[in-house]
């Protein structure tokens, strides 16, 4: 690719009518100036020095905004990343051709000329008699000069923000950042140990700038939902699920309790069709839950996207079967991870959650369940598999702690409010 030199690339790339009347105006101008006093052209010139062109309006904002997406990528959403790529697709062909923007609504950055495109001298007679010379116009001739008026391109320092481009450019990261954002979750429980010192921070920085995380950049869904431990449904907790699609049979999960950066992660949960689940032998099928009831009762849901595509994947999960193992009980107040791994369920008919709990969710997440469970109404309920939600038959598959870190009890295994007594829980180690 032949790149122009570049003290023509801006002229080359500039409409040659354009060209001619930026010429126009410097000439006109150089003959204005050179009657002028000293004064008037100092004056001038200090008013050139202060100007403020469309193209280092530009650099302002594009290493602004780079170090923003940069920095919201690696802390608050990888999606942020999207944006040193939008500044770097819009100012390459500025880069090498002198050209920011095809779209002519837009201030035609960098169309005029170079600095040393035209080198012209304002002259006027000095005090003393002698011929002096100065720069004139052309000699600071804005690489961004607007093309519609000669310098509309020109701005002061100060009131950059005021440029239509720069105005959409913080109007687009505004929306950005609103989009896909949550109300803040925190974890309940504070980790033990020492804060971050200064290296620790440059080297997770670091790691952040270097290194490929691709399970972690798989992670492409978030659903908040509810669960409870199997045999024991009166200790029920929410659980922020961060989830990547396998393929369209099997999901897995990361859960979380809570949606930032320093929360705790208490599990996970693996998520497979009524296709792959009707395969399993009728042991394992004791281990996964239905997601009927979750679905709904709308209170399974995927905060920060639009409604109608959550009901599109809600529609994909009403059939589905989820295992569920917490290894970190931060509900229960632990600090730590401490005490042995337990199974998780979910609900399946109204009556077995603390409405308490999900009005607290819905008030922090700014979501209205009973409204959800309304739009899916029309959500067909797949027949769920008997094997599945063993616990409704008396059957309580989990694992005795030897710490004492959970009570080993039976618990109702109610279908509704109320329901039949559950045996006691068998030990997973004979599973």
């Amino acid at each position: 690719m032949q790149l122009p030199a570049t003290s023509r690339r801006v002229e080359n790339s500039t409409d040659p009518r354009l060209n001619e009347r930026i010429r126009a105006r410097t000439d006109a101008e150089v003959v204005r100036l050179e009657s002028a006093g000293d004064e008037e052209i100092a004056e001038r010139l200090r008013e050139l020095d202060d100007e403020w062109d469309v193209e280092r309006l530009l650099q302002v904002n594009a290493s602004a905004l780079v170090m923003l997406g940069v920095f919201l990528g690696a802390k608050v959403d990888r999606r942020f990343l999207a944006l040193p790529a939008a500044v770097f697709h819009l100012l390459r062909p500025a880069c090498l051709a002198g050209v920011v923007s095809p779209d002519s609504r837009l201030p035609q950055a960098g169309r005029a000329h170079k600095p040393g495109d035209r080198p012209g001298t304002l002259r006027a007679q000095g005090a003393a008699g002698r011929l002096r010379r100065a720069p004139i116009e052309g000699r600071r001739c804005r690489a961004a000069r607007s093309c519609r008026a000669g310098s509309r391109g020109q701005v002061a320092p100060g009131n950059y923000m005021n440029h239509p481009l720069a105005s959409c450019v913080l109007a687009c990261t505004l929306v950005l950042a609103g989009c896909g954002r949550e109300s803040s979750t925190t974890s309940p429980v504070t980790t033990p140990g020492a804060p971050e010192t200064a290296k620790t921070q440059a080297l997770e920085a670091g790691a952040v700038a270097l290194q490929n995380k691709p399970p972690i950049e798989a992670i492409n869904a978030y659903l908040d939902g509810f669960h409870f431990y199997n045999g024991r449904m009166g200790e029920q907790m929410e659980a922020h699920h961060y989830c990547s699609i396998l393929n369209e049979d099997v999901t897995q999960c990361v859960i979380y309790d809570g949606n930032i950066k320093e929360a705790k992660i208490m599990g996970v949960e693996y998520i497979v069709s009524e296709k792959l689940f009707a395969g399993l032998p009728a042991e394992e099928k004791a281990l996964w839950h239905s997601h009927v009831h979750e679905v709904k009762s709308g209170q399974l849901v995927a905060p920060g996207i639009p409604d109608v595509a959550e009901k599109e994947l809600m529609k994909k999960l009403v059939g589905t079967y989820g295992k569920t193992w917490h290894t970190w009980h931060t509900d229960k107040g632990k600090n730590l991870p401490l005490g042995m791994p337990q199974l998780m369920m979910g609900f399946t008919a109204d009556g077995q959650h603390n409405p308490a709990m999900v009005q607290e969710r819905d008030r922090r997440l700014g979501i209205d369940s009973s409204a959800k469970r309304k739009q899916r109404e029309d959500i067909a309920a797949p027949p769920i598999d008997a094997g599945a939600d063993a616990w409704q038959k008396g059957k309580v598959v989990q694992i005795d702690d030897p710490t004492g870190g959970h009570a080993q009890h039976a618990a109702p295994a109610a279908s509704g409010a109320q329901g039949a007594p559950a045996q006691s829980p068998a030990s997973a180690a004979s599973r």
